[in-house]
């Protein structure tokens, strides 16, 4: 007795596939459309909508080399992922991130503050009351 197998499901199938690959790119296309860092150039075509790219790099043990070569590439800003970012650039990029206090800071940075006392530069709760220099 010969098996036989039935292609009756087959264009299912594919249509389902069609369907996945189709809301994938409309999902792509809506997180690139609406994110903040929509119009900043990324790594991989892939980082707007996954990190996937980053960990295929990391197993390869060639992040840091591939990181590199796309700041030379594409400036010193480049997205890694959907939430990440590489600064290259210390005076424009690091300093303004880092030393503005228009941009909030985490809880990650209390681990920096001395003796109960935060930093200026790491302070992650801002206040209304803070002491203005003369």
């Amino acid at each position: 007795m010969a098996v036989t197998h039935s292609l009756d499901h087959q264009p299912s199938f594919i249509l389902s596939l069609v369907v996945v690959v189709l809301l994938a790119a409309i999902l792509a296309w809506y997180r690139r459309a609406t994110s903040p860092l929509g119009r900043i150039p990324a790594i991989h075509p892939l980082a707007s909508i996954t990190s996937l790219y980053m960990l295929y790099l990391r197993y390869r043990g060639i992040e840091n080399q591939s990181v590199y070569l796309a700041h030379q590439r594409l400036g010193p800003v480049v997205k890694l992922g959907p939430d990440k970012l590489s600064i290259n650039c210390v005076d424009d990029g690091i300093r303004t991130v880092y030393q503005n206090p228009e941009f909030e800071k985490t809880s990650f940075y209390s681990m920096f503050e001395n003796f109960g006392s935060s930093h200026p530069k790491t302070q992650c709760c801002h206040s209304t009351d803070r002491v203005q220099p003369a």
